[in-house]
């Protein structure tokens, strides 16, 4: 929203129709809806297509970027909660993992201490998986460090029936985590 000086930002991630209606709504209260972002729905696609039904519990999913956390959070496999936190930009590598795996263990309390909360009960995460350009075995090591489940990578490939052409092409993606928002959208 844009009101003098001050500038706000609303995400929505909900299907296209009901778009078009937030779209109209906005224009009627004269609101700038400048960006519409599918990108935590093709997640949680691939998220689903991975999981296979094991979707008990509280499951959390992390893109890991160079200045933001992105944050998404299933309960007993339905979409619960996003966020956006802005990362600090240290001067090595090693610095910077490290703050963005203190800032996902963060996260992760706290929608556990939510949880439990609610429940009046002992509530821990299940599953952890991770995407995004940075993440290296040292980055999934240091995390692992910090929490009681396996950290893994999100895989938008492992439950796709594979072309020879796709099998061959596939060492030149690198890894495919890195993919995971784009191949969600055919999903």
């Amino acid at each position: 929203f844009k009101n003098g000086n001050y500038t706000d930002f609303l995400t929505i991630a909900i299907r296209k129709d009901i778009i078009k209606s937030i779209k109209s709504l906005s224009d009627l209260l004269e609101l700038n809806l400048v960006d519409v972002s599918i990108n935590q729905l093709n997640t949680e696609a691939i998220l689903r297509s991975s999981l296979q039904g094991q979707t008990e519990g509280l499951i959390g999913v992390f893109k890991v970027l160079k200045s933001r956390l992105e944050s998404t959070f299933l309960w007993n496999g339905d979409y619960y909660t996003s966020h956006y936190d802005r990362l600090a930009q240290k001067d090595t590598k090693d610095s910077e993992q490290y703050d963005w795996s203190t800032k996902i263990t963060s996260k992760i309390k706290q929608m556990e201490n939510l949880f439990e909360q609610m429940f009046q009960k002992q509530i821990k995460i299940e599953q952890i998986y991770l995407y995004g350009n940075l993440i290296d075995e040292k980055f999934i090591d240091t995390l692992q460090k910090n929490v009681s489940v396996a950290v893994l990578r999100l895989d938008p490939l492992q439950n796709v029936e594979k072309s020879e052409k796709l099998e061959a092409a596939l060492p030149a993606l690198g890894e495919p985590s890195k993919f995971v928002e784009s191949i969600g959208v055919v999903l």
